[in-house]
Formats: structure tokens, C-alpha cells, sequence
């Protein structure tokens, strides 16, 4: 059985690149969108509450019932220059997953404003490091486009075990497909984890330097009379 899982490997591949495809284009439009809304609510008024409501409205849509709903609106094909082509349903699939990512952007952003604002240091990295591992959620929400016809990664895996009666080799395709994402999870959680630690030592190194220039605007005269003493000649001339 194992033959001929390895064989499949290169069908279960191709999916799962669809399924990367996905997560790419819901977190590359879902936060620019939500950058836009962060922004705004940062900048107060009437604009910055409907910018929350949006926000809110965003985070709470599930997902789910979002790609059906995509599914059935829009258009199975479109008219171009006088051509016909297919909408692809992966397209559905991941403009379904960019709605909570726009809801994550617009919080974060709004943070990573205020961190500015304050001088924090290593906000970006922290940003950066957020936004990886919400990233990785939505590459493991992924495998719901397969629901309204996607062929990603767990559709072909579908199509393996349908060809085969071993329940064996159903949990070998499923455990081998579950793989793929498990390898992919540890690979971005390390990932931010560098991320985040290399942030934790840029604000530590601001501190020092803020303490450090503290401790000199508090005590001036010490600095200025060390800086005589040494500046004195050894013999007292």
C-alpha cells in the first residue's frame, strides 16, 4: 500500500498548491482591505465606528456559509473581449475566506498604529508574526472549498480512497493528506516564533537605551564630571 500512496504524491501535490493559492489571495486582499479599515478607525469620528461595525461584521460571518452563498451568486463563467471563460470556483473559495481575514487586518492594524504612536519598538515584527499564524488558520480552513467543488488537496484525496475498498488504505491517503498540512503548520509556527523572539529582543534593547538615556537626563553632572576627570593630565598640570 505504501507504492502506492507514494504514487499519488504528485496528484495530492498539485492540490495542495490550490490550496496555497487560496490562503494567498484571502490573506494578500483580506489585508489590504483590512489595512484600509484599521486606518480609519484609527483616525476617529463617524467614519472610524462604521469602520468598527464593518470590522465586527467581518469577524463574525462564517466562513463556511460564506462559500456557499459565493458559490451560488456568482457567475459560473464571465464574457471577456467577446470570450467565455470559467470562473474558477478556487477564486470563490478564497474571496470567501478574505472576509474574516479582513476583520483580523483591521484589528491588527489598528494595534500596530498604536504601538507606533506610542514608540514601541518591534511592532512590525509582531504584526508580521500575527499575521503569519492567522495565515496558517486560514490555509487549514482551506479544505472546506472542497465543498462546492474546488480540487484541492482533500477533494483528490477523495477521489484516491474512492477508487480503493482497504480500509487501510483510506486512513494511509487521509493520514498522508493531513500530513501535508501538519508539515506546513510546524513550519510556520517555527517560523513565527523566531519572529516573535527576535521582537522580544528589539524591545528589549530600546528599553536599555531609553533607561540608559533616563538615567543620564537625571544625573547630567555625573556624566560631565567624568568626562572632566578623564580629560585631566596624570601629573595635575
Amino acid at each position: 500500500m505504501i507504492p502506492e500512496l507514494l504514487s499519488q504524491t504528485g496528484l495530492l501535490a498539485g492540490g495542495f498548491v490550490i490550496n496555497v493559492a487560496i490562503t494567498v489571495m484571502a490573506m494578500v486582499l483580506g489585508t489590504a482591505l483590512g489595512a484600509v479599515l484599521g486606518l480609519v478607525r484609527y483616525s476617529g469620528g463617524v467614519a472610524a465606528r462604521i469602520a468598527g461595525l464593518l470590522t465586527g461584521l467581518c469577524s463574525n460571518l462564517p466562513s463556511f456559509v460564506l462559500l456557499f452563498y459565493l458559490a451560488f451568486m456568482l457567475p459560473v463563467e464571465f464574457e471577456w473581449d467577446g470570450a467565455f471563460y470559467l470562473f474558477p470556483v478556487w477564486v470563490k473559495a478564497a474571496i470567501a475566506l478574505t472576509i474574516p481575514v479582513i476583520g483580523f487586518a483591521s484589528d491588527r492594524f489598528l494595534d500596530f498604529r498604536r504601538q507606533l504612536a506610542d514608540g514601541e519598538a518591534g511592532a512590525d515584527l509582531v504584526f508580521l508574526a500575527a499575521w503569519m499564524q492567522y495565515a496558517l488558520f486560514i490555509l487549514m480552513a482551506s479544505p472546506t472549498a472542497s465543498v462546492i467543488g474546488t480540487d484541492e488537496i482533500l477533494a483528490r484525496a477523495n477521489r484516491i480512497a474512492a477508487q480503493s475498498l482497504d480500509p487501510g488504505f483510506l486512513m494511509l491517503i487521509y493520514g498522508y493528506t493531513s500530513l501535508w498540512f501538519l508539515l506546513a503548520g510546524l513550519a510556520v509556527t517555527a517560523l513565527a516564533g523566531w519572529i516573535e523572539r527576535r521582537s522580544g529582543r528589539s524591545r528589549d534593547r530600546v528599553l536599555r537605551a531609553n533607561r540608559r538615556r533616563r538615567r543620564r537626563r537625571q544625573h547630567p553632572g555625573h556624566a560631565s564630571q567624568k568626562a572632566g576627570t578623564m580629560t585631566l593630565d596624570p601629573g595635575g598640570k
